[in-house]
Order: C-alpha cells, then sequence, then structure tokens
C-alpha cells in the first residue's frame, strides 16, 4: 500500500527538524490593521449576521483588493515584478517578501512605494467610516518547519488531490512563508501595543528591523541614522536617491510581549526622478492626505499628482550635496 503524499511529507519535515536541517530566509513584512472594527463588533454582541456588522463587509472588501492587491495610484510608473505572499486574518492584512542576497535597489524601492501607497489610500476611506488604520514595516526572517497546507475543498478539486491523501481528513491552512515568520510577529506585536505605547490610529510605522533588514541586502544603498527624534531613511542606488522616507516621531518600546524596539512614525515619502522618472511627494498623516486629495478623478481614482512643496526638492539636492562631499 502506497503511503499517502501528505503523510510522506510529515514524515520528511519532521525528519528534518530533527537533524536541524531548517534554513531561516531573511525577508521583510508589511502589517495593515483596521482599527476599531472591535468597538463595532462587540457593540453588536460579535454577532456578524447584524446589520451593523455586515455593513462593513464592503469595507473590509475594500481593503483586500488594495491590501492585497497591486492597485497603485493614478500617474504612478511604478511596476513591482517580485513575488510576495498575503495573508489575510481577520480586519487585517500581511505581507511578506523574501529578501535575497543580491537585491536590486529600483525594484526593493518600487515594491516599498507600493506598500507605502496602499496606506495612503487606505486610511482617509477608513477614516470616513468611523474606523482607522495602522501599518508597521517590519524585517527579520522566517523558517518553514512543515508542509505547507493544502487549504480548501476548491485547491484539491483544481490539483486532483484526493481525499485519501489528506491527514484525517484535515485540510491545513499552513503557507511556508508564514509558518514561522519573525517580521511578521513584530510587525503584529508593534501594532498591537496600541496608544499605550503611542502607536497611534491612523499612521504608517517602521521597526528598525525593517532598517537592519534593507542595510544588510541592500549595501551601500541605505542612509539613515536613526538618532534624532525626526529624520530620513534614504534607499539610494549608490549614487542618486531612489526613496526617501521621513518620519517625525521616534518611540522606544520596551518589553511588549517581550520585544523591545525603536520604532518611527512616518509622516510623508519621496519618490525621486531616479525611480520614476518624476519626483513626487506623498503625505502619510490623515490631516495633510486629506487637504491632498483634493478630490476624486473623474474615473474614481485618486491622482496624487500636485504641486510640490518648496522643500522637497531641497531634499532632493540635499542628497546630491552630501554625495558630493562624501568623495
Amino acid at each position: 500500500m502506497q503511503i499517502p503524499k501528505r503523510i510522506r511529507e510529515r514524515v520528511q519535515w519532521h525528519e528534518m527538524a530533527k537533524q536541524r536541517a531548517n534554513r531561516p530566509v531573511p525577508c521583510l513584512c508589511c502589517w495593515y490593521d483596521v482599527y476599531n472594527f472591535g468597538t463595532c463588533l462587540a457593540k453588536n454582541n460579535w454577532q456578524l449576521g447584524n446589520a451593523a456588522v455586515l455593513e462593513l463587509m464592503e469595507v473590509l472588501n475594500n481593503v483586500y483588493n488594495v491590501a492585497a492587491g497591486y492597485r497603485l495610484p493614478t500617474g504612478s510608473h511604478v511596476t513591482v515584478p517580485r513575488l510576495d505572499r498575503v495573508l489575510v486574518l481577520n480586519d487585517g492584512v500581511a505581507r511578506t517578501t523574501d529578501v535575497s542576497e543580491s537585491e536590486e535597489p529600483h525594484l526593493m524601492a518600487q515594491y516599498l512605494v507600493q506598500l507605502l501607497s496602499k496606506h495612503y489610500l487606505l486610511a482617509p476611506i477608513l477614516d470616513r467610516e468611523g474606523l482607522g488604520l495602522r501599518t508597521v514595516l517590519a524585517g527579520g526572517e522566517r523558517i518553514q518547519y512543515a508542509p505547507t497546507g493544502v487549504g480548501s475543498d476548491e485547491t484539491i478539486e483544481s490539483w486532483k488531490i484526493s481525499r485519501d491523501e489528506t491527514v484525517d481528513g484535515i485540510l491545513p491552512y499552513n503557507p511556508a512563508e508564514f509558518q514561522m515568520n519573525v517580521a511578521f510577529s513584530r510587525a503584529y506585536i508593534i501594532e498591537s501595543a496600541g496608544h499605550k505605547y503611542g502607536i497611534e490610529n491612523g499612521w504608517l510605522y517602521f521597526d528598525q528591523s525593517f532598517v537592519q533588514t534593507l542595510r544588510s541586502h541592500l549595501p551601500g544603498c541605505i542612509d539613515f541614522e536613526g538618532a534624532r527624534y525626526s529624520g530620513e531613511l534614504w534607499l539610494t542606488d549608490g549614487t542618486n536617491p531612489l526613496l526617501t522616507v521621513i518620519y517625525d516621531k521616534k518611540i522606544k518600546l520596551s518589553n511588549v510581549h517581550r520585544l523591545s524596539t525603536t520604532v518611527f512614525r512616518v509622516s510623508e515619502y519621496i519618490v525621486h526622478s531616479a525611480l520614476e522618472g518624476e519626483l513626487t511627494w506623498i503625505p502619510l498623516d490623515l490631516t495633510r492626505i486629506n487637504a491632498f486629495q483634493e478630490a476624486v478623478a473623474s474615473d474614481g481614482v485618486i491622482d496624487v499628482r500636485r504641486p510640490l512643496p518648496y522643500w522637497v526638492r531641497e531634499i532632493e539636492e540635499k542628497w546630491c550635496h552630501r554625495v558630493k562631499h562624501r568623495y
């Protein structure tokens, strides 16, 4: 009698773990969490069928369509040919991508612009619905220690997998990228720390591990001090600036679910002409996002192209001046 494939895989992964043969993979994670959704559930006695909760399903669907997809603001020249995995968990969406030893800075910058753009799009929409959005970027490693689960009846049908190959009729949801993902854990813990620790509604944050992971795999392309209360994270191609992420607040977290780290609150970002062909400034705090999005274009897509604040070009000139005096 042939042993079902699923059982063979479980034995193989068990042996691999016993031999300490599992290998960690560097990765980044972005966690988007809808704030205040639990309050709505509590008001409705945690009954999903109540009318007030059902109305919010459209909101969650919009969050999924934006956060789990590749939709970008009108006018963006960004294309993202890298692979990442998405995990939808209740009212949150996690995205994780592996980081290679030979990352190309332009592709990484494009990917990060996509993640930042999604916060820009979703934050004001959720705010108008009486909800909110907290987004956290973190870095770290992931490791796979078990077979990847099949998931659903639909997957079984499409893969033509016999139910005999399932284990005791159990269909595990067990994506390799999230089995043990420290970057996801850090992002989740930081976001869940909440107002008590200074993680406020409507903002996007990045953890020090995010910078460390980028710096390790993009040598010579990351410029960041982090010592000051406010400052910039620069991603360059070694000579030209590609993306500048500006933070306006530094938060020290100590022993939050056994995590101690430094987190930076992002106020805006600049996409430089070396990446997109033109200089673009995008605010990420709700007050300026709402002012920035003056109107929705007739086709229903938000146009992010607006006149640049005077200081944005000075930021790019600041980098050119820094590079000129470096050599």
